[in-house]
Order: C-alpha cells, then sequence, then structure tokens
C-alpha cells in the first residue's frame, strides 16, 4: 500500500478482510525467522509448505506499504490463496524487509534480492527448485517485485521465473501527476527530501519499473490493478504493460471493475493468480 495520511492502529483495516488460515489444521508446516540477512532484524521471511513435498517451487510474496509503513508486515498477505498454493506443493517464503526508515532505496530491493539468492543457494535445505522461483507483491511489494524480476541493476542474476503484480506503482514520476497527489507523496523513495528537483526525477527514473520494461526476455507478468484505485492510478498498470508488450515481454493486464486499493473482491481474480503460477513453476 502506499502510505495514507490517516493515522489509526492499524490503518490500512479497512481495505480488506483477510481470511487467517491455521497452517497446522491445513496440514502444512510453518517456519517464521528465517533469516536471509543479517545486517538488519527486518531481514527475514515467513515460510510454509506441505510436509513430503519435495522440488518445490518456490513464490516470495512481497507486502506493501508505502515503503515505509511498520503496521504492515509479512502476515499481510492473501493466506487462503498461499495456503492453496503450497497444499498444492508450493514453497511460500513471505518476506520482511528494511524500510525506507531503516535504509533507503534501493535496500528494500536488495533485501529481495538477497532473498531469492538465500532460498537458491538453501534449495536442498529446503527441499526447493533453485530454477522455479516466483514473486507476486502488493502496492510497494509489486513495485520491488517488478524491480528485481527486471534485474534493474544490471547485475546479471539470475533471473527469476514470473511475476505477479497487484495495483503496482511502476512510475513514479507520474504517481504523484496520475492522482493529483502533493509531491511530498514518493518521499519514502528519496534519500533526502531536500534534493534539487534534476536529482528528484533522475532518482524516481532509476527506482520505476517502466525504466527497465524496454529490457528484452523479462519473465512472464501478470498485473492486475483495481479501475476505482485512488491511490494508485490505473493508469500505472496500463503504462507498464504496454511497454513491456512492446519489448516483445509477455504481459497480461487485468483491471479489476468496481475495486480500488487493497486485496480485491472475488475469487476469481485469485484463481487467475493460481493458474499463472502453475504455468511458469510447475509445467
Amino acid at each position: 500500500m502506499i502510505k495514507m495520511t490517516e493515522t489509526k492502529k492499524n490503518p490500512y483495516e479497512y481495505l480488506c478482510h483477510i481470511t487467517r488460515v491455521n497452517f497446522y489444521k491445513r496440514g502444512l508446516n510453518y517456519m517464521s525467522g528465517v533469516y536471509y540477512a543479517d545486517e538488519h532484524p527486518r531481514q527475514y521471511m515467513e515460510c510454509f509448505y506441505k510436509e513430503g513435498c519435495t522440488d518445490m517451487p518456490v513464490i516470495i510474496w512481497i507486502h506493501g506499504g508505502a515503503w515505509d509503513d511498520e503496521f504492515l508486515t509479512a502476515s499481510y498477505r492473501p493466506e487462503e490463496t498461499l495456503a492453496k498454493l503450497a497444499e498444492a506443493g508450493f514453497f511460500i517464503a513471505c518476506l520482511e524487509y528494511r524500510l525506507t526508515r531503516h535504509a533507503v532505496l534501493p535496500a528494500c530491493l536488495e533485501d529481495c534480492r538477497m532473498a531469492v539468492r538465500y532460498l537458491r543457494e538453501h534449495a536442498e535445505k529446503y527441499h526447493i527448485n533453485p530454477e522455479k522461483i516466483g514473486l507476486w507483491g502488493e502496492s510497494a511489494g509489486a513495485h520491488i517485485a517488478c524491480m528485481v524480476g527486471s534485474d534493474y541493476s544490471g547485475c546479471e542474476m539470475q533471473p527469476v521465473q514470473c511475476v505477479v503484480s497487484f495495483y503496482c506503482p511502476s512510475n513514479l514520476k507520474t504517481l504523484v501527476e496520475d492522482m493529483n497527489h502533493e509531491p511530498g507523496f514518493v518521499v519514502n523513495v528519496l534519500p533526502s527530501p531536500k534534493l534539487e528537483e534534476e536529482e528528484v526525477t533522475k532518482i524516481l527514473k532509476e527506482m520505476s519499473p517502466v525504466s527497465y520494461a524496454h529490457k528484452q526476455g523479462l519473465p512472464p507478468m501478470l498485473l492486475f490493478h483495481g479501475a476505482c484505485d485512488e491511490v494508485v492510478s490505473c493508469n500505472q498498470s496500463i503504462e507498464y504493460a504496454g511497454r513491456l508488450r512492446n519489448a516483445g515481454n509477455e504481459a497480461k493486464l487485468v483491471i479489476v471493475p468496481g475495486q480500488g486499493h487493497g486485496f480485491f473482491s472475488g475469487s476469481k481474480y485469485y484463481d487467475q493468480v493460481i493458474d499463472f503460477f502453475y504455468q511458469n513453476l510447475s509445467e
């Protein structure tokens, strides 16, 4: 989620109802505190999987929160859908990462990359397939997923196999313009609020997934966006999907009618997510 101005004990409670899952009753093993790095206490994952499965494809879930909101954690997730995937033999890793209050961008992007690397290096320990890793993020988490999926750093990291994005802020420069937000709306991605305009523009471009959509050979992407999203305009995903397709990349765009910013109502959207992961990680 992009940060709201209203402050509550749980400012995101109104966005959606999250169905909690009893992993043990579902026959799933649950691991908390799986640390992929040791620079900060937030560099860990919560993982669950079905006992006895081997060579499991991996799905890394990345929560949102404007890159900085302490109310949202790795437990903010579509648990029922993730549990179904785990029951079907997927290894689910819910990522926690450094917020911008701890370290400025691209720290959270690096955390996601380190988590991917950690899982690949420990594939035998967790009985996973290091060649079958997908990312799924919402809002700021979708931004992280799309950036890492696009190999934004150019360091030629072994690519992930697919990306699912829920209402991604893909163009940080137009994000403010699209929704008529105050300029400070994206201050969380900047190392300092006192930068010159030229430097701000440069950083926003470097930290925008659309800046890397021209690259060929990117992993397949499934992009969802609410037609009535008043926080991140659906134009963000429309533009991103168009640029990806123009470069010859596979990008399916689903505009969800009548819905805004937050997990979507209606199982058919999550069924599409499940099918997408099956197609790209199991076949």
